[in-house]
């Protein structure tokens, strides 16, 4: 039996396969980027793994690494990563930084929103309800984000501290 095709099948099959091989070419090339986070705790002049600390005590600083590794075949554009304060500890002022000049904001409200400088509603002697900087002790999370591309195969640092209480 010989069967033929209409040039409408004939080109439904064709668009079918671009779309196949357009969708695959995409999925081989777009970023994956890995998430590492690692900490750090100062004790005395020293500083050692947090893995290998044992408990930590009050005062304790721990100094966070977050390393973003692009595994992928395309650059991650607008590249953000965040990490949490850990519970039982509070963020140190000053201490976020990252490697290419990050842009950092923090989020009081468990991550669901991020500014540079958290406000909260402060009453004031008169009644009346004025917004004040958030103090440090309420950080939740810390994000940094990146105006330029992370390219594939390329590694990104950021840092930040926190004190235990």
């Amino acid at each position: 039996m010989n069967q033929h095709l209409s040039p409408r099948h004939t080109l439904a099959a064709a668009l079918t396969l671009i779309t196949v091989v357009a969708v695959a070419a995409y999925a081989q090339t777009r970023p994956a980027v890995k998430v590492a986070l690692s900490g750090m705790i100062e004790r005395g002049s020293k500083e050692s793994p947090l893995s290998e600390a044992g408990s930590v005590r009050p005062g304790e600083m721990l100094r966070w690494t977050i390393l973003s590794r692009n595994e992928g075949q395309a650059p991650a554009i607008n590249y953000q990563t965040s990490a949490p304060i850990p519970k039982g500890t509070v963020y140190v002022p000053g201490s976020a930084s990252g490697e290419s000049t990050p842009q950092i904001t923090y989020s009081i409200d468990g991550g669901r929103a991020y500014s540079a400088q958290p406000m909260i509603p402060e009453k004031q002697p008169d009644g009346t309800t004025k917004m004040v900087p958030a103090p440090p002790t309420m950080y939740t999370h810390v994000r940094f984000q990146w105006g330029s591309p992370l390219g594939a195969s390329n590694t990104v640092k950021a840092y930040y501290s926190t004190r235990v209480k």
